[in-house]
Formats: structure tokens, C-alpha cells, sequence
């Protein structure tokens, strides 16, 4: 996976106010901010990588060729790709509390 434009852009979320004042209190403002700033990079993934996986020469989104059935299978592939990054996600975080706790203890 030698997508260097996602870890820039991982990069320049790590240093936003909202991560970097995390647990020193996190202003609603940065918290807005974080969201629009994950958007754009959601926005970039777009424009980027996604731009040359899934457009077809006729300037068309592959998307758009896709029957009902194809689109709900490629739908129901992603969904199921974010079940799993959210099982890890919360395995990761459960082991972080886990030894903050044994930390504190």
C-alpha cells in the first residue's frame, strides 16, 4: 500500500490542535475543525488515488456502469471492511485503557 499522500495527510492530522490539546481539554472549536479537516482528506482521497481507481476514459465514476447488484456487493464490502477496522480499532483501544489502568494502579 505506497500511498504517500495518506500518510501526509495522517501527518497533518496528527498535529492538529484537537490531537495535540487531547485529555488537556479539547475545544469545540478544534473538535469542529478535526471534522472538517477529516473530511477534506476524505475529499482528497477523492480527487486522488480514488480519482485514478475509479474512473473510467469516458470521465464516468465506475460506479455509475454498476448494476444494482454490483453496487450493493461493492457497498456491502466496504461496510463490512469498516466492521473490521472498528474490531481492531476497539481491541487497540481496550489494550491502551487496559495499561493506562495497570499504569495508574
Amino acid at each position: 500500500m505506497d500511498q504517500p499522500e495518506l500518510f501526509t495527510e495522517a501527518a497533518l492530522l496528527a498535529t492538529h490542535p484537537a490531537v495535540t490539546t487531547y485529555l488537556r481539554g479539547v475545544h469545540p472549536e478544534h473538535l469542529a475543525s478535526f471534522q472538517t479537516a477529516l473530511a477534506r482528506a476524505a475529499r482528497n482521497r477523492l480527487t486522488g488515488i480514488g480519482a485514478q481507481q475509479y474512473t473510467l476514459p469516458d470521465g464516468r465514476q465506475k460506479f455509475e456502469e454498476m448494476d444494482g447488484d454490483d453496487l450493493t456487493q461493492a457497498m456491502l464490502e466496504e461496510v463490512l471492511d469498516i466492521q473490521n477496522y472498528l474490531a481492531m480499532l476497539a481491541i487497540r483501544l481496550l489494550a491502551a485503557r487496559n495499561t493506562l489502568r495497570t499504569e495508574t494502579t
